[in-house]
């Protein structure tokens, strides 16, 4: 057996962390929204996810672009395992790369939908069993973004960040 936990993250570092990296959410037909601001005390208590009213400007004219080989699973806790209530902090907490001075947004791109897909693996049951939904989170850069590029990053012959 082994443990099943989120990663603690202080006040500052989620501080930090929400004020260069937002989350985005999609519509379906490929539409893609930043959230509008949360406070400081909702980035650990409120579901993201939840709130339809909570949807800001379109994504599109900021040009997002994934960054490469970047996806993660991500766990979240769950008090009900039919409900499945990210938080911000919960996926901050989570995000370690090299490149995390690259990233400006995230996004769940698979949750579990149904039952089934509490055992998808035996990882995924093993999660699920410690009271935890398995996530996949993809990680974005801003396209041909300056800042980007003041900070030196080198690439690898696939096109790969070297930090």
């Amino acid at each position: 057996m082994f443990k099943v936990s989120i990663p603690e993250i202080s006040d500052d570092q989620l501080k930090k962390r929400y004020a260069q990296i937002k989350p985005i959410v999609d519509v379906g037909q490929d539409d893609k929204y930043w959230l509008k601001e949360f406070q400081f005390e909702e980035l650990r208590t409120v579901a993201y996810t939840w709130d339809p009213d909570r949807r800001g400007e379109s994504v599109g004219a900021h040009k997002l672009q994934p960054i490469l080989d970047e996806d993660f699973a991500c766990i979240i806790k769950y008090g009900y395992h039919g409900l499945f209530k990210p938080t911000i902090a919960e996926v901050l907490a989570q995000i370690d790369t090299p490149c995390i001075k690259l990233v400006r947004a995230f996004e769940i791109i698979e949750h579990p939908k149904s039952a089934e897909d509490f055992y998808k693996t035996p990882l995924h049951t093993a999660v699920f069993n410690a009271s935890y939904h398995v996530a996949i989170v993809r990680l974005y850069t801003y396209a041909n973004d300056s800042h980007t590029y003041k900070l030196d990053i080198e690439t690898d012959s696939e096109g790969r960040f070297i930090v």
